[in-house]
């Protein structure tokens, strides 16, 4: 049996933190709305999101922020 590993964080601002992936997986990130939709901002490899973040600096609990906008511009 093969194990998929996949982080799912959700939200209602305009980014989100993401700390380090332990190791190779998939990334889901929704907005929830207001009226309660959500929408799927990002889905694919974690670690794409985060080596794009590389010029970030991380806060001390090791996150760094990305604007939802940036990141349903990676592919």
């Amino acid at each position: 049996m093969n194990k998929r590993m996949v982080q799912i964080k959700a939200t209602q601002k305009d980014e989100t933190y993401l700390k380090r992936p332990p190791c190779d997986g998939d990334l889901l990130v929704f907005k929830i709305k207001r009226d309660g939709e959500y929408e799927l901002c990002y889905d694919g490899p974690a670690l794409k999101v985060w080596d794009s973040l590389n010029h970030r600096k991380a806060d001390v609990t090791g996150a760094k922020m990305i604007d939802l906008k940036k990141l349903k511009e990676i592919k």
